[in-house]
């Protein structure tokens, strides 16, 4: 069989042709298309770029704005609340629209739109931005419930919407969003650990390896491989550590921690924080806001009394106001079940009474109001005692229960002494001592509920021991010290204090009790303390009310002291995990929920003792922490510098954001808003 094979030469080179064609196209066509999503990269990072470019300068141009609204002009003070005038909000929704409008062409041209939502109050609403609305549903925005009457905290969120110019590229889109809170808060605030001071022996310094979780503020910092510590005899030592971790950005008003920050050297396994300016940084008035939180207190107290800051003066006139409280009985004081004795009146806890003291036992009910001219001593021995009136007693006055007690106000030129044997002191009335005031619960199961205003002209002390309470409701006023001291139990603040004095928080020294695990003596608060002098604390819990969601807030014009928190004790596991290098939630060591401030300076050690502060500690003029890592059993064999990486630093501060969105009245109040930014969020 003969076959025609022409022209298969030429199929054959057809479609060698359009096989090498295709793939020629198709080439092209990929790097067309590669060079299409080159070109819609580059402007995807371009519209980016830019609209986060816009939310930075919306951000700045608010910030440099918020110096313009004084917030004295909009406020009224009266009995310790503040109140906001209508005025205010208007006048803060005009500043920040100016802000979002000040957006140049260029930029409007890569914008869809741009929205501001205000999330203060009930639900959210929408403040629209230059170039339309953002927004469908402000329902899924949050609301944080501000009373806005009475608090000037405002919570924002902007939102930016992208657009590409170029409408042959196709729809690029990225949608920005970034959280701010405006504050009255005062700066310290906002800083997990910080100082002000700047110059010789001034500023932030961080000897050894403490652990910081937030950001850190400083305009000088000295930073030390060594950490300091002394021995019980007072004698000073030094222990080689690893350095110090800082899981922030750090902050400064100056430029003198550029040499800091330019080496690994300083920092623990070389992370370096991120250095940026504060130049909003505003310090508070102590003086003024001490004596504003000592005048609503009086005003409370209701005698009429004010501060001037001259305690000679204040302890003169509170003793006057208590004497013009003084009234003739209508009846004989017998009728109320007082007797006069003229021999000494032997006390419970060992003490006795002037001559020609009166006595009051067990009775029935009081309607009367009663006066003693002299000592009265008040013992529930047998039946409880209730007085529906106020009481006042020129002398000195004993209240002693062994069962249950109820007292209205009470007046009293000498001092004042509440001991509890047993049963329930209730004092649903004010308090005012123009000396000496001293709680003292520690019999079986007894309890002291103080829920009036509490005013003494001198020292104030309170101490309760095991199974045995303290409960404080109401505001605290002394002109000199005040001691509170809980031993194997806790002591609960629920409102403010204000001292004159020097304040101390002691509790027992827990190394005596071997079969102790961890610090079992506590005050528990949800309190602003207010310190003129110094404050220690020692061998104690600070704990926060309401299951630890309160916390203690203390300002100090003196010199802050805290020891011996945790001695010895440690994190169980020791070792670290993965940053910001914090102990797993656990029962041992409980952390100090506070936030530490004083005017003045502070030195403190980690190194016996384990600090765990969740919340804040910042000195105005100058912070030392000592720190070491690993676990430590006694001070005279503490682990070496190369065996400490990787175990739990001992003095670990965790930084709680939750402080700008609580309403403090008795907080400072400075006189303009601050930004406070969360991060910027890119979907």
């Amino acid at each position: 069989m003969i076959h025609n094979q022409k022209g298969n030469a030429l199929i054959t080179v057809l479609l060698i042709s359009l096989v090498f064609t295709i793939i020629g196209l198709a080439i092209i066509s990929s790097s067309i298309s590669g060079t299409k999503r080159t070109e819609n990269r580059k402007t995807d990072i371009d519209v980016s770029y830019n609209a986060i470019k816009v939310v930075g300068d919306i951000t700045t141009n608010i910030t440099n704005k918020l110096n313009t609204l004084s917030l004295k002009s909009y406020m009224t003070r009266s009995g310790g609340q503040t109140t906001i005038d209508p005025t205010f909000d208007p006048k803060l929704q005009e500043l920040l629209k100016d802000s979002l409008t000040k957006i140049t062409d260029n930029e409007k041209a890569k914008i869809e739109c741009l929205s501001l939502v205000d999330e203060s109050g009930a639900s959210a609403s929408e403040i629209i931005g230059s170039s339309g609305s953002c927004v469908n549903d402000l329902s899924k925005f949050s609301s944080y419930q501000i009373n806005k009457d009475n608090d000037f905290t405002r919570v924002f969120e902007i939102v930016l919407v992208t657009k590409n110019p170029n409408k042959n590229e196709g729809k690029i889109q990225r949608t920005i969003r970034k959280c701010f809170i405006l504050s009255p808060l005062p700066s310290f605030l906002k800083y997990a650990v910080g100082s002000y001071g700047e110059g010789n022996d001034f500023g932030l310094v961080l000897n050894g390896s403490p652990n910081i979780y937030g950001n850190v503020y400083a305009n000088q910092l000295t930073i030390s491989e060594n950490a300091n510590y002394q021995l019980r005899d007072g004698s000073d030592k030094t222990s080689a550590t690893p350095m110090p971790s800082i899981n922030g950005d750090l902050y400064s008003s100056t430029a003198n921690l550029l040499p800091i920050v330019k080496e690994k050297e300083h920092f623990y396994k070389g992370e370096i924080p991120e250095l940026k300016n504060d130049s909003q940084f505003i310090n508070i008035n102590f003086r003024e806001s001490f004596d504003n939180q000592m005048n609503d207190i009086l005003v409370e107290g209701g005698l009429g009394l004010s501060w001037d800051g001259d305690r000679g003066a204040f302890q003169t006139d509170l003793l006057d106001r208590i004497n013009a409280q003084y009234t003739e009985n209508n009846r004989p004081l017998s009728d109320f079940g007082i007797d006069r004795k003229d021999a000494p009146v032997n006390l419970p806890n060992g003490g006795t009474t002037a001559k020609g003291s009166y006595i009051m036992g067990s009775t029935p009910p009081i309607d009367d109001p009663i006066s003693v001219n002299g000592d009265l001593v008040i013992m529930s021995s047998g039946n409880d005692i209730t007085l529906k009136q106020q009481l006042v007693v020129k002398g000195d006055l004993y209240i002693v229960s062994y069962q249950n007690i109820n007292l209205s106000n009470i007046y009293v030129t000498g001092d004042i002494h509440i001991v509890n044997f047993g049963g329930t002191i209730l004092l649903n009335g004010n308090i005012a001592g123009a000396n000496n005031i001293d709680i003292e619960s520690s019999g079986n199961s007894g309890q002291v509920e103080v829920n009036g205003v509490v005013i003494c002209g001198n020292k104030l002390n309170m101490g309760a021991s095991a199974n045995n309470d303290i409960i404080v409701n109401a505001d605290i006023l002394a002109g000199n010290n005040i001691m509170i001291k809980p031993v194997d139990t806790s002591i609960k603040i629920n409102k403010n204090i204000v001292t004159a004095g020097s304040l101390t928080i002691n509790g027992d020294d827990e190394l005596a009790a071997s079969t102790v695990t961890s610090e079992n003596d506590a005050v528990i608060f949800n309190s602003v303390v207010y310190v003129d002098h110094t404050a220690n604390i020692s061998n104690v819990n600070i704990l926060g009310a309401n299951d630890n969601e309160k916390q203690l807030i203390l300002l100090a014009n003196g010199k802050l002291t805290i020891t011996r928190i945790n001695e010895f004790k440690n994190f169980q596991p020791s070792k670290e995990s993965a940053k910001p290098y914090l102990p797993e939630k656990e029962n041992t060591i409980k952390p100090l929920k506070a936030f530490f401030y004083t005017e003045s300076n502070a030195i403190l050690y980690g190194v016996g003792s384990l600090f765990y502060i969740d919340g804040g500690l910042f000195a105005k003029d100058r912070l030392e922490i000592n720190a070491i890592r690993g676990e430590v059993t006694k001070i005279d064999d503490l682990p070496p510098s190369l065996t400490q990486t990787d175990m739990y630093s001992r003095f670990i501060v965790n930084y709680n954001s939750d402080i700008l969105l609580q309403r403090i009245d008795a907080l400072p109040i400075i006189d303009q808003l601050q930004i406070y930014s969360d991060e910027l969020i890119v979907e």
